[in-house]
């Protein structure tokens, strides 16, 4: 099972990563908002159960962001921490690549905990 949704995630993440979507979902120069809207869009093709998981992982990360003047974990904080398990990639050979895959799923992970009402309870 867990291999299965790594799977399902890591398309996930390519699909706004890596694919047609990437200008949108990262790009500072798109608003937040419409960044949120197509990874809401993407989020809708993950299978239900991998869709489930992710959503009950954020929806979690927006509670610790709540309690973050007592805990100082922040949504970017927690995606610091978090993005590497959630958003795994492939093992890079080059090393610019890899950082470059890290900041995207950074950024990625961050936008999922900030939108959290956006992306994953618009129906």
């Amino acid at each position: 099972m867990a291999g299965e949704y790594r799977y399902g995630v890591q398309s996930f993440v390519r699909s706004l990563c890596l694919g047609p979507t990437h200008a949108l979902s990262l790009s500072s120069e798109v608003p937040e908002t419409a960044r949120a809207r197509a990874v809401h869009a993407v989020f809708k093709l993950l299978p239900i159960a991998h869709r489930s998981l992710l959503q009950r992982l954020i929806k979690f990360l927006t509670r610790v962001v709540e309690h973050s003047s007592k805990n100082l974990m922040h949504a970017d904080n927690l995606a610091i921490v978090f993005a590497p398990t959630i958003l795994q990639y492939e093992e890079h050979i080059d090393p610019l690549k890899a950082l470059e895959d890290q900041s995207s799923a950074q950024a990625l992970v961050s936008l999922m905990i900030s939108h959290y009402d956006e992306i994953f309870e618009v129906c």
